[in-house]
C-alpha cells in the first residue's frame, strides 16, 4: 500500500471496480528480531504481468539480513473477485520500478 501511495495513488485498495489483495507469501526468516530492534525495510518490484506484479522485501537490523520476503499482489475486480487487468496507466508507472 505505501508503495502504491509513493506512487501518487491515494487509496490504491479502493479503485474504481477493482482492488489489489496479496495472492501469495514466501518468507525466509534467517535471524531473529527482538523487541527494541531498530529494523531497516527494503521493499523492490521484481515482476510485473497484466494482473498481478511480486515485491521483494528485505528486513534488516544493522545491515544483517533478518528476513526476506517475496510478496505477490493480484489486482481482481469488486465484483465478482476474479484477475483484473491492470489500467494501463497504473501498468506503465509499475512498469517503470521493476528491478
Amino acid at each position: 500500500t505505501e508503495f502504491l501511495r509513493s506512487l501518487g495513488y491515494q487509496k490504491p485498495a479502493l479503485f474504481d471496480g477493482m482492488q489489489f489483495v496479496v495472492r501469495s507469501v514466501e518468507l525466509v526468516y534467517q535471524k531473529p528480531a527482538v523487541l527494541d530492534d531498530i529494523l531497516d525495510i527494503s521493499a523492490n518490484l521484481t515482476k510485473l504481468s497484466k494482473v498481478s506484479f511480486e515485491m521483494q522485501q528485505n528486513i534488516f537490523r544493522d545491515g544483517d539480513l533478518l528476513v526476506e520476503a517475496k510478496v505477490k499482489i493480484a489486482c481482481i475486480s469488486n465484483d465478482v473477485k476474479r484477475p483484473l487487468a491492470f489500467p494501463e496507466e497504473i501498468h506503465q508507472t509499475l512498469k517503470k520500478y521493476v528491478c
